[in-house]
């Protein structure tokens, strides 16, 4: 008996001093250097020291006097509550994650990823002793609760309403970033390209990337998705609009979430998991870099999977081919849908058709029709010796995973794991067969060894992810037993989730009091355009206006998502590729300006007009050799090898290959229409093999060109 009343007193005692740690570096309060590098004013240590052990005297004197005063019934009375506040305990853990930057990312996804697991377990104690509490208790308290929740339309509504709101909030903070002219034309100009060429009749056509014939676009990715998005791009086909939908979409996948989740949880739990992917951090700054292709195929992969959950088979493949349509890599995730959903026995002929179907598009697009394999590059650890592209590093993966896990076992994927995981508690990764849903993210992200974009949860690639893990987070949920045990422990993992979804979004994610997130390579704030940025719009499009329909120009790579409705526009960026005009700014940061004044300098072009901080230049002619030095391309070495030496922007990147196919191609205001899909195709050919040539070093020495 002493025992069992020393140990709840403890018990309280401790949980006591723990909450009022909480409460005291909060009232006093503490700055953030408390945190970080243990700075306090001894006056404030010693009071906080001071009213911690006062909490913890009290409570564990009052304890052990009334539990020795009923000595019948108080043991068992002290022994449940302190089970049911058991997860105070880990309350200054929490008050500590939630300061922005207390720690590097590493350790803050690892700390949070510790903090989740211990609270899933202390508030499995938690959810146990309220199953036992008398039925009178918390009646009143939780009477709303119950009766929001006795109403599913009532909660599927409320679900909407936070996800148009979502949508409306990121909308904004996107398209604020893209009229401050923090957006570029790597990605969200050369995606508003592709659609402004769609709706010209020029399908895939991305002279902004060099390809400057129908279908260049698929020398980098297959962005079919243009095709049946583009109605919706019509309706203002701006950059913007673009934004709006990326925003729009990732806030709808909520509810395909909820739903999935409703067909095999409680009503709570379903629509905790559809709000936790509106929190979820990941994928807030992956909307906030630009426009991808990434968000829209996760989007339709999880509306296709809740639409199979639900057994509606025409819509699962309607949006199988949306997903599908989005990007080349899509298709490795949804084969492994259907190796999952065969190899679990449900829905096996759908099982093996999805991934027969996936596989076979994947293949044949990426190793048939797409002939640039630069993104081998992100791999290029892996290359065995003398050997590049993709299939050399399949190879090194099934022949040698020994070297292969010494790639991927770095301090850097560790962190990202964690950042994608602790919010979720890591509950994707606890059923084997769930590892399945999981490899499209490994292949995607994990293994790449000489590329940092795929494993920072700022970039597109966490979407790889996102779709699967919150499915598999459904399926562990719902695993749990029908028992008290059972409901016990699905009790705790949705408030482990919940919590730990929070702390990372005030870590990471839209929702802090921080007011940015990185999107990207750079953090993202929340402010509207400046009177400064409105005018720089009306002088840039003021600029345009002496800019012929049909002339090519070259656009600074802030300045390009902001004109790419000129079809004939291409990246200054990366080089002049002999274009009549370069238009270019005085904005930091900006890659493109400097080329830009080079030229100007050099004599190839004179400024024609300046408004503000927007420059126009026009490329002079060929004076004093003749008329063939005027109209004859070839020439002049000049117009045949672009200037491509790559230059780093504001934050220290570099360009991809300068010297892309277009560099090599005839120059734009002297191409012609390819007349049919075998000059096409023959053209594209012959821009790989340039590109492909471009990055070989003796060949790069050779021409004097960058890489």
């Amino acid at each position: 008996m002493l025992v069992r009343i020393v140990r709840a007193a403890l018990a309280l005692g401790i949980i006591a001093a723990a909450a009022t740690h909480t409460i005291a570096t909060e009232l006093l309060p503490v700055r953030i250097g408390y945190f970080t590098e243990n700075l306090l004013e001894p006056e404030r240590r010693h009071l906080v020291l001071l009213l911690m052990i006062a909490a913890f005297a009290v409570i564990f004197t009052t304890t052990s006097w009334v539990v020795r005063r009923e000595s019948e019934r108080s043991p068992e009375g002290a022994e449940w509550l302190a089970r049911l506040l058991c997860p105070l305990l880990v309350a200054p853990v929490a008050m500590t994650l939630v300061r922005h930057n207390w720690a590097e990312d590493a350790v803050m996804a690892l700390t949070l990823a510790m903090f989740g697991f211990a609270l899933e377990r202390l508030a499995r104690e938690s959810a146990a002793a309220w199953a036992e509490r008398p039925p009178e208790l918390g009646s009143r308290l939780f009477a709303a609760p119950r009766a929001f929740f006795a109403r599913p339309k009532l909660v599927l509504g409320t679900l909407i309403a936070l996800s148009v709101g979502h949508s409306i909030f990121m909308s904004l903070w996107a398209v604020f970033a893209h009229q401050r002219f923090a957006t570029y034309g790597y990605d969200l100009g050369q995606y508003d390209q592709v659609f402004q060429s769609v709706l010209g009749g020029r399908p895939l056509r991305l002279p902004s990337l060099g390809w400057d014939q129908n279908w260049g676009g698929l020398n980098g990715h297959a962005d079919f998705a243009s095709f049946y998005l583009a109605p919706i791009y019509l309706l203002y086909p701006h950059a913007q609009t673009l934004l709006v939908m990326q925003a729009t979409l990732l806030a709808t996948a909520c509810l395909p979430v909820f739903w999935f989740a409703k067909n095999r949880l409680p009503l709570p739990h379903a629509f905790a998991l559809g709000l936790a992917w509106l929190i979820y951090a990941p994928l807030h700054g992956a909307q906030l870099y630009d426009v991808h292709m990434q968000p829209f195929g996760c989007v339709w992969v999880m509306w296709a999977i809740a639409a199979l959950d639900a057994k509606r088979f025409k819509l699962y493949w309607l949006f199988f081919v949306f997903a599908i349509l989005c990007r080349e890599d899509v298709s490795i995730g949804l084969c492994m849908l259907g190796a999952f959903l065969f190899l679990s026995g449900y829905r096996v002929r759908t099982g093996i058709a999805s991934a027969a179907a996936a596989a076979l598009y994947f293949l044949v697009l990426r190793f048939a029709l797409m002939g640039n394999q630069y993104f081998a590059e992100t791999f290029k650890l892996l290359y065995p010796p003398g050997e590049a592209g993709f299939i050399p590093v399949i190879k090194t993966i099934i022949s040698n995973p020994g070297y292969t896990l010494r790639t991927l076992v770095t301090w850097e994927k560790i962190r990202y794991v964690a950042q994608v995981f602790a919010p979720l508690v890591f509950l994707p990764l606890r059923r084997p067969l769930h590892w399945v849903l999981m490899v499209p993210g490994f292949l995607l992200t994990l293994i790449a060894t000489a590329y940092l974009p795929p494993i920072q949860i700022s970039f597109q690639y966490v979407c790889n992810w996102a779709s699967y893990s919150f499915a598999a987070t459904a399926m562990v949920l719902a695993a749990f037993s029908d028992t008290p045990d059972g409901r016990a422990r699905r009790t705790a993992a949705t408030w482990a989730l919940m919590v730990a979804s929070i702390i990372a979004c005030v870590q990471w994610g839209a929702y802090s009091t921080y007011g940015a997130v990185k999107g990207g390579f750079s953090e993202v704030p929340f402010l509207p355009p400046t009177a400064a940025d409105h005018q720089r719009e009306v002088d840039l499009q003021e600029v345009m206006k002496s800019v012929p329909k049909d002339a090519a120009l070259c656009a600074a790579d802030r300045i390009q998502a902001h004109v790419t409705w000129h079809l004939n526009t291409w990246s200054l960026r990366d080089s002049t590729y002999d274009c009549e005009y370069l238009i270019f700014s005085d904005l930091p940061g900006d890659l493109g300006n400097d080329r830009g004044r080079g030229a100007v300098a050099s004599g190839q072009y004179t400024v024609i007009l300046r408004k503000g901080e927007i420059s126009l230049a026009q490329k002079k002619k060929w004076a004093g050799r003749g008329p063939e030095w005027g109209g004859g391309w070839w020439r002049s070495p000049e117009r045949f090898f672009s200037p491509t030496t790559p230059e780093p922007d504001f934050w220290g990147r570099q360009s991809r290959c300068s010297a892309a196919p277009g560099a090599f191609a005839r120059p734009p205001h002297t191409q012609r229409q390819p007349p049919g899909v075998f000059s096409m195709t023959v053209r594209m050919t012959a821009a790989g093999a340039a590109y492909k040539a471009c990055r070989l070093p003796h060949a790069s020495a050779a021409r004097g060109l960058g890489r």
